[in-house]
């Protein structure tokens, strides 16, 4: 039994640090910080963690729209994910799903936006069925750049 809790242990903390560790704002460099601060000044509990050399930060805006962004260390905004409303959707993605994934309805949005490209990850459910994550390009066609950001 001890054997295993030596096993599982750090096992289960090299899990939890792949996903990024936790951090406070106080160890997040100034140009990280103020690059956030330029693109939402109004932004409010922000939740930092590091990975590697990139910063993640999750906010709110206006106590209503979640907003992830990926920062390095020079301060560039690498990637945004933001919450949508299914109804912002584009109609050529809702084509897509309905076609390729009859069996499965959407159960989360969110648009990413990287490298000037505009991208939007879907979460899809049906029951008896595991749940499928798919980033579609603007044009309603599945990519794997970028991966779906969890």
């Amino acid at each position: 039994m001890k054997r295993l809790i030596f096993i599982f242990i750090p096992l289960a903390l090299l899990i939890a640090s792949c996903k990024g560790q936790k951090i406070t704002k106080e160890k997040v460099p100034s140009l990280v910080f103020n690059s956030l601060k330029a693109k939402y000044p109004v932004a409010t509990d922000i939740d930092w963690k590091k990975q590697g050399t990139i910063y993640e930060a999750e906010l709110d805006i206006n106590d209503s729209t979640e907003v992830s962004l990926r920062i390095d260390e020079a301060g560039n905004l690498l990637m945004q994910k933001s919450d949508i409303l299914l109804t912002e959707l584009p109609q050529v993605i809702n084509a897509a799903v309905q076609r390729q994934y009859a069996a499965y309805t959407i159960d989360d949005v969110e648009k990413i936006e990287q490298d000037g490209g505009i991208y939007y990850q879907v979460e899809l459910k049906a029951k008896g069925k595991k749940e499928v994550n798919i980033v579609f390009s603007a044009d309603g066609k599945e990519v794997k750049n970028p991966a779906y950001w969890d």
